[in-house]
């Protein structure tokens, strides 16, 4: 999914008005106003649109079968592995419901270089329960001044199943080795035959 956002649509109308107000009035102040939104219209041409795939996502869950109450931490790892500096960088992870988080952050706004990579860290409480982390949106602008906005499934590691483990117990032998009657002194609570 791709979501385009406010681009420089007003520089035309704004740089074909000063073009027009300095042609019409003879003033060169307006025509050499004009060259402002002209330049940011070419640096918005002549800009690369990033796409999709220029950022790699990768997850890592310390553990993906925590026990109930155990904290488990998270890393997405955001790699720019297009020939274009990602200068404005905006991330959120998509965390599943019912997992609470207790430190850090799912989102974070950085900037990126060619080839090289960020880590978002933050840690969640497990619950009982099965998890599955979703897609993940983020935007970034390139060189121009367009914002692109996208959906992601990361790689690695996709969900958390925290369960409580049911352990083997150890039985005491407490059964007696001999066969028959139990003699004992004192009678018990039971009931009898004799009235």
């Amino acid at each position: 999914m791709k979501l385009e956002y406010g681009s420089w649509e007003y520089a035309t109308p704004v740089a074909l008005a000063l073009i027009f107000i300095g042609a019409v009035s003879g003033r060169e102040v307006f025509l050499a106003s004009a060259a402002i939104p002209g330049a940011l219209l070419l640096l918005s041409a002549l800009s690369r649109s990033p796409e999709k795939d220029d950022l790699e996502l990768d997850r890592s869950i310390s553990d993906e079968a925590p026990a109930p109450g155990q904290e488990v931490e998270v890393t997405l790892t955001a790699r720019n592995a297009g020939d274009t500096t990602m200068t404005d960088l905006r991330v959120v992870d998509s965390v599943p419901d019912g997992l609470k988080i207790v430190e850090g952050s799912p989102r974070a706004s950085f900037a990126l270089t060619p080839g090289k990579e960020k880590d978002l860290l933050y840690t969640v409480a497990a619950r009982r329960g099965s998890y599955a982390f979703g897609h993940v949106p983020f935007e970034y602008r390139g060189s121009g001044p367009d914002a692109y906005g996208y959906e992601k499934e990361a790689g690695g590691d996709e969900e958390i199943e925290c369960k409580t483990e049911v352990q083997e117990i150890a039985l005491r032998n407490k059964t007696d080795t001999q066969v028959g009657d139990l003699v004992t002194s004192k009678a018990g609570a039971g009931w009898s035959s004799i009235p």
